[in-house]
């Protein structure tokens, strides 16, 4: 069997080890089945030779494909119409491609662009075709290292972090997002050095390249490098009690929570809005968690709007992952390896790209999907929906328009969790009609009161004084979570164990934001 590599020139490799090196339009034609699958005669003929007419273009596909069963031995194409990559051969752009798209890195040494350095500039459509592939694995292979680099950051373990943003730098050394991700886990791993470091790489960058400084947003962060009181690295950070990392109760919700239920017992769906670090995901999910059935959360995340259905692919891992039971028809399975080439079994094929006319089927499968939960009614949370792609958000929209095909008599619960200031056009105003039609409930949560965050303060159990707490109330200008970020800071940096102490770096923490970085 033969291995074709495309992420370079162009060349094929069988097991015994014999090297060919493709013609630049075979491989162009093996790229296009790889990433498109099955492809017509006529449109690769056209690709490739777009200045015949088309029965000399046809000819000179047959052709090719001749000379392609001569220099290898084998069918690399099964040659029927559509064209397909015959069964058993080894893509490195369509195994790259599966492996992306299942959530998993690349290898670091892969090339991500087709066909490099060959000339097609005599078939215009083609080189548009392969320019457009190259941008798009580009971009599957920055969300995979930007989802990994998110997840370590998430878990504490900044410094297994560190490569994922180098690599993400020497990809697009201009993007200002991967060099503020190197700086700030440095920052978190407790090096200042090498944050002040990477901020004056990014700065000599930007000004020796385009001839600008960094935006205020790297330069915000610079200052707090330079000027704020880190935590305990990596290695030494202090265990962070439980209290801390969630608060034993919620407070100043409870009106919400009433109106939440009210909802709920009317069946209407129940959207909680608000800014950031208001508590919404922290509401949502403890009430969903109390309603008799463990709910199903599913979350959005920053990045998913990039990459078509990178939301609703998450959604379904979750839930083949939490109902392991459920089995998948061979429809079903074929249409979910959309998003989750995983599913396809040994030498399949992928399907081609998702059109208009596949996709009543295509969100026909994720109803049968949920059908196939065990479960009375189901529970769903949706998090974060500002975070969406737009490709998923259509989803929801068509499952709960469609309850009856969930199974009869089954109830259809969702609490979707956005900030409104964030969230697309088109998925605002679905949830507006939804609000207008009385189909569901807006429960909008503001900055809690002085009170409430001083009884989070209480709740905590960590000896912080009156006037401390006071002073944290403050700083925390009615949201809960920057009041537990300011209250993990200083327990990371042992302040907490003297009030004098906690009352200085708290000060400073607040300060630092206002200060140029290096005196500038």
């Amino acid at each position: 069997m033969w291995s074709v590599h495309l992420l370079n020139r162009g060349t094929a490799r069988s097991e015994s080890g014999r090297m060919v090196e493709l013609e630049r339009k075979t491989a162009a034609l093996l790229a296009v089945l790889a990433v498109d699958g099955p492809t017509s005669r006529s449109r690769i003929a056209g690709l490739l030779w777009p200045d015949s007419d088309e029965a000399r273009a046809r000819a000179n596909l047959r052709q090719a494909l001749s000379r392609l069963r001569k220099l290898t031995n084998v069918d690399l194409v099964d040659a029927g119409d559509p064209l397909q990559l015959a069964d058993g051969v080894d893509v490195d752009l369509r195994d790259l491609r599966r492996t992306l798209l299942g959530g998993a890195l690349p290898n670091e040494s892969l090339r991500s662009t087709i066909l490099t350095g060959q000339d097609f500039s005599d078939c215009d459509e083609l080189a548009s075709w392969i320019e457009g592939a190259s941008t798009d694995l580009g971009r599957l292979v920055l969300a995979s290292l930007e989802r990994e680099a998110d997840r370590l950051e998430k878990d504490e373990r900044p410094l297994q972090a560190v490569p994922l943003a180098e690599r993400l730098i020497a990809r697009d050394p201009y993007s200002e997002r991967a060099h503020r991700r190197l700086i700030r886990l440095h920052y978190l791993a407790g090096d200042r050095a090498a944050a002040l470091r990477a901020f004056e790489r990014a700065r000599r960058t930007l000004l020796d390249e385009l001839g600008v400084e960094p935006d205020p947003e790297t330069l915000a962060l610079a200052r707090l490098v330079e000027r704020g009181t880190l935590p305990g690295s990596a290695g030494t950070a202090r265990e962070i009690p439980p209290s801390l990392r969630r608060p034993p109760r919620l407070v100043g919700r409870e009106k919400h929570w009433a109106r939440m239920q009210a909802a709920w017992d009317e069946e209407k769906v129940v959207f909680v809005t608000g800014p950031a670090g208001v508590g919404k995901s922290r509401l949502a999910r403890d009430f969903a968690a109390a309603q008799g059935v463990t709910p199903i959360v599913l979350a959005s995340r920053p990045g998913d709007a990039g990459l078509p259905f990178a939301s609703q692919a998450r959604a379904v891992r979750q839930i083949l992952a939490a109902f392991p039971e459920i089995e998948l028809p061979r429809w079903l399975r074929r249409e979910l390896s959309r998003m989750l080439p995983e599913l396809l079994e040994a030498g399949e094929e992928a399907l081609p790209p998702l059109e208009e006319a596949d996709m009543l089927r295509f969100l026909q499968a994720q109803l049968e999907l949920l059908r196939r939960i065990d479960l009375p009614y189901f529970n769903m949370v949706v998090d974060d929906l500002h975070h969406c792609d737009p490709a998923s958000a259509t989803i929801g929209p068509f499952v709960t328009s469609n309850p009856a095909a969930i199974g009869a008599g089954r109830k259809f619960r969702l609490v979707v969790v956005f900030r409104p200031s964030e969230l697309d056009e088109t998925p605002r105003d679905v949830a507006d009609k939804m609000v207008r039609e009385g189909i569901a409930v807006s429960v909008e949560l503001e900055p809690l009161p002085d009170f409430a965050l001083a009884q989070i303060v209480r709740d905590l159990d960590l000896g912080v004084s009156e006037a401390l707490g006071a002073d944290l109330v403050r700083a925390a200008g009615g949201s809960p979570a920057l009041l537990l970020e300011l209250v993990k800071s200083l327990f990371h940096d042992g302040a907490l164990e003297d009030e004098q102490s906690a009352r200085a770096a708290l000060s400073e923490k607040l300060e630092v934001l206002s200060r140029p970085p290096f005196g500038r």
